[in-house]
């Protein structure tokens, strides 16, 4: 499938300063997910853009570094000795205060480069193969280790459906209740303006779920959305298929968004355009929505020029959820690296509350679980441009298990039981992979 001596040929051509270097060939196109799903390495990556137009999926770490907004220059530096043909995957977990190996692989903010990777875009396919500075000593033997293992069949497996033979939830609907009564109090008493309280939904299911092949059944469905894997561990392994753009950067220009304000789609026409119009005039979901696109441009006002928002709110409809949606453009001033918009964006209102620190810190203590890279960011790097979606709709996936999380924003006149429904409404991003989640969810 991969022609070995295709890689080797481009050896001498390789620019001996860089830290790391890319190998390119152009390649067929084809199915990236069921490509990742025959490979027995234990680290694997995937993401699409959410326009449709990129997709990309990669096995091993040829190199890892942490991303820490503090020391943007150290960042920018090690970048400066990286092959710009390369493609990294930037991921950054939900509370970013982590830096230490020692507090997991999930919860590291860090730029990781693969060892072979493929990409697609609209003109074409390849394949990107990389190697340290170290390697290329012996770069003949280091490749053929890379593509040795490789398996491609070429052919779908067998897919086994998700039989869920028990559930539980975290919190509660009863502890739900209670935590939402607590944030409240938090926001009478002027500690917290709005807070992003998250679920758990765990499902223990027949056989061994396949992310690669849950993922790929979820891609099936429509909808602007953004789609990732992070899998540093052979039985462990989380996706998402996200709405929601944290930034993008193409050069010098910032693409970011206010998504905040939800409600369920209607069965019919009719009905959805009176959800819509529900929506659309609540004053909480309508303030809400606000305070997450203020918080937005007062960042960008800091280390951007000529910000400029949609002078109008919009609807973005996914199958089973519609939210108001209102873009935002920029212009990435000169002396600002990428690495300190993102720490500074990153975690929005959107997905923790505002303030942002306070309503962490309610967050890591009343959520019974950690989130990890649920509610962070995942996405890509390349020359000049990065790609980061929001990880929300999104689910951990560990052998036997998977756990759907959700959220929803807390503020002064929220309704438990309908922040408790619309955690359910956010759960079914799943629906169309796992049959009988739509009612397990309803006897939430």
């Amino acid at each position: 499938m991969i022609n070995l001596q295709l890689f080797t040929e481009q050896l001498e051509t390789l620019n001996q300063t860089y830290q790391l270097h890319v190998i390119r060939i152009d390649c067929p196109t084809l199915n990236p997910l069921l490509w990742l799903d025959q490979q027995s390495d234990a680290h694997k990556r995937f993401f699409a853009s959410r326009d449709g137009r990129f997709q990309t999926a990669a096995i091993g770490v040829s190199l890892s570094i942490p991303i820490d907004a503090s020391k943007p220059d150290s960042l920018a530096f090690s970048a400066q000795r990286i092959d710009p043909k390369s493609t990294g995957f930037i991921q950054l977990p939900f509370d970013t205060t982590h830096h230490h190996e020692s507090s997991g692989s999930d919860q590291q903010a860090k730029l990781v480069f693969p060892r072979l990777q493929y990409s697609e875009r609209t003109h074409g396919a390849e394949w990107k193969l990389y190697l340290t500075e170290h390697e290329l000593n012996d770069a003949m033997k280091t490749i053929q280790s890379i593509l040795d293992p490789i398996v491609w069949t070429g052919s779908k497996q067998e897919t086994n459906s998700i039989e869920i033979n028990q559930t539980s939830v975290s919190p509660n609907y009863d502890q739900w209740c209670q935590m939402v009564n607590n944030a409240q109090h938090d926001i009478q008493d002027n500690h917290l303006e709005k807070v992003v309280l998250a679920r758990e939904l765990t499902l223990h299911c027949k056989h061994t779920v396949r992310p690669c092949q849950l993922l790929s059944a979820a891609i099936n469905t429509k909808g602007p959305l953004y789609y990732g894997l992070v899998q540093d561990h052979t039985d462990d392994a989380f996706i998402f298929q996200s709405p929601e753009r944290l930034v993008q950067i193409n050069q010098s220009t910032v693409s970011t968004e206010a998504l905040a304000g939800s409600i369920k789609r209607g069965e019919v026409k009719e009905s959805d355009l009176k959800h819509e119009s529900s929506l659309l005039r609540s004053s909480k979901n309508r303030w809400e929505h606000s305070l997450v696109l203020k918080h937005i441009e007062s960042i960008l006002a800091h280390h951007c020029s000529s910000v400029q928002s949609s002078t109008d709110r919009h609807i973005l409809k996914l199958p089973y959820i519609q939210h108001i949606f209102q873009p935002v453009q920029a212009q990435l001033k000169n002396n600002t690296q990428w690495a300190t918009l993102l720490d500074r964006l990153h975690p929005t209102p959107a997905v923790c509350g505002f303030d942002q620190k306070t309503a962490q810190q309610f967050i890591k203590t009343h959520e019974p679980f950690a989130r990890g890279l649920y509610a962070g960011a995942f996405g890509i790097v390349e020359d000049q441009h990065v790609d980061l979606a929001v990880t929300i709709r999104a689910a951990r996936v560990s052998d036997h298990t998977l756990y759907i999380y959700s959220g929803a924003g807390i503020v002064a006149d929220s309704d438990a039981d309908e922040e408790w429904q619309e955690l359910n409404t956010k759960s079914l991003a799943f629906k169309q992979c796992i049959p009988d989640l739509k009612s397990l969810v309803q006897c939430l």
